[in-house]
Order: structure tokens, then sequence, then C-alpha cells
């Protein structure tokens, strides 16, 4: 499998009336980078978050976003004497102050409810368990994300390879014709030179300085590399995993060749071939580098 290092993916858990939402967020990068956005009083769960992510993520710009709420229920048990404690606290601080200490049932609940009387207390110890079962369903569904993008990008790559490979095939259909366009372009000059001087050419120079052009504009070994390479490229797609950085590499020395090739052809047919192909492997480096 090879996925994108583009993904999202959210996971949730209860822990009584509390409820966590994980929520897991990557972009490209050129390593692992795990950022965990949690409230401060989760800060001491980063650490057991990010060691599941590192095992199921192996690049990327990643965030991780914690979520935490809690119901208020009257379901919820509550200490009697803390409550008649504070209550009364607040009674004798508004006899001291000259108001009225008369209330209702709708007050007291109004008041419990907004000092968070009636809330139970989690600590973040409490709600490791939670936190960890409510990542793993966020990174299951954020794996899924980016393995399904990176199925839609290997399968435009793989149609960029088999550009590449046909245009390699019809220059070198092409590659002779440059030696013999020269060999006819010397031969049409020295008859022209002869019918003006008189003068003969020696054939044997004739025929050096046609080996010399021949050799300099060989490209046969750059093809021959640059079919190597592009189905190098093809067998590490077939292998999948974590095959980003090196189908990278790969791509580097896909793009030598062909620019070595666009030097030395002096041909405009060879020319349009090898802008072509340097377009197509321009778009292949961007989906590549999107690649885990």
């Amino acid at each position: 499998m090879i996925c994108s290092m583009t993904g999202y993916g959210s996971g949730k858990s209860r822990a009584g009336n509390a409820s966590i939402e994980i929520e897991v967020k990557s972009v490209n990068g050129r390593s692992r980078d795990i950022r965990c956005n949690f409230p401060r009083d989760f800060s001491s769960l980063e650490n057991d978050v990010r060691d599941i992510v590192k095992k199921r993520l192996s690049r990327g710009q990643i965030t991780v976003f914690l979520k935490y709420s809690q119901e208020n229920t009257n379901a919820i048990p509550f200490n009697k004497k803390q409550v008649s404690k504070t209550v009364n606290k607040f009674k004798k601080l508004a006899e001291s102050a000259g108001l009225s200490p008369e209330g209702n049932l709708d007050t007291l609940l109004l008041f419990l409810s907004n000092n968070n009387i009636l809330k139970e207390n989690f600590s973040a110890d409490k709600l490791r368990t939670p936190v960890i079962k409510a990542t793993s369903l966020a990174l299951k569904s954020h794996v899924s994300s980016r393995a399904k993008e990176g199925a839609t990008l290997v399968k435009d790559i793989r149609a960029r390879v088999k550009i590449i490979d046909k245009k390699n095939i019809e220059i070198k259909k092409l590659a002779p014709k440059v030696v013999k366009a020269y060999q006819n372009k010397i031969t049409k000059r020295i008859e022209q030179l002869k019918k003006q001087t008189g003068v003969e050419f020696d054939p044997v120079r004739i025929i050096t300085e046609i080996g010399i052009f021949s050799e300099r504009v060989d490209i046969t070994e750059e093809l021959t590399r640059l079919k190597a390479h592009t189905d190098t490229f093809v067998k590490t797609l077939k292998k999948g995993g974590v095959i980003g950085k090196r189908l990278d590499f790969i791509l580097q020395e896909m793009f030598r060749e062909t620019t070595t090739i666009g030097n030395k052809c002096n041909n405009a047919e060879i020319s349009g071939h090898v802008v072509i192909m340097k377009e197509e492997l321009e778009k292949m480096r961007e989906q590549v580098q999107n690649l885990e």
C-alpha cells in the first residue's frame, strides 16, 4: 500500500458523561513532524498520543487535536455537605452585602452548574484510556484517507511513466537521422565548395568529421539509462510501502538523463519530445513529493 501524506481522520470515545474527540490532520513534509494541540489539562497525555501516531505514520506534518466536553446530568452524584457548605458561604456573603439570600431550586441548579459542581471531576490520567482509544480510531480513518489519495496519485504517476517510455522509443528511432542529416549537409556543402573552387577534399577527413559529430550527438547511453530508471521507478511502485524519498531520488536521475538528451540532440523533433518528457517529469515530481 502506498499512502499520500495528506489525510484526515477523527475518532470519539466516552468516559462517564465526558466525551473525547481526536482529530488527526496531515500535509506533506520532508520528515515526520507531530504536533499536539491539546487543552492544558491534557498536556500530560501528548507523549502517549505521539507514540501511537509514530507507529502508524512515517512522514508528514501531522497535527493532533483533542476536544473535551462534559454533559450536566442530575444523575451524577455530588457531595451534599460540600454543596451545603458552599451555599451557606454565599448566603452569608449576600447578607453581609445587604442582599436577600432567598432563592429557589432553579437558582440552586444554575449556581451548581455554573460552578461545575454538577460535573464529574476527571483527571488526565483517568482519561488516558479513552484518549488512546479515540486516537486509534482517528488514525484508522486517517490512514484510510491517506491510502485512498495515495492510490489516486499512483494511478496518475503510472500513466505519466508510460508517456516517458513512449517518448524514449520515439527518440531512439529519430537519433540515427541526426547523424544522417549532418552527413548530407556536409556532403552538400563540400559539393558546393568543389564547384566554386575546383578543390578536391580529402574523403578521410570528411569521414573523420562526421564520426566526431556522431560521437558528440550520440544519446544511446542516455536513452538506455533513462529506460533503466523508469523500470526501477515502476518496480519501486509495485513494491509499495514508504517509498516517497526513493522515488524522488529516481526522478532526479531521470531529469538528468532527459536534460542531457536535450542538450546533445541537434534535432527539432527530438527537442519537442524532450520538452514533453520534462513536463511529465515535473508533474510526477509534484505527485511524488506528496507520497509517504
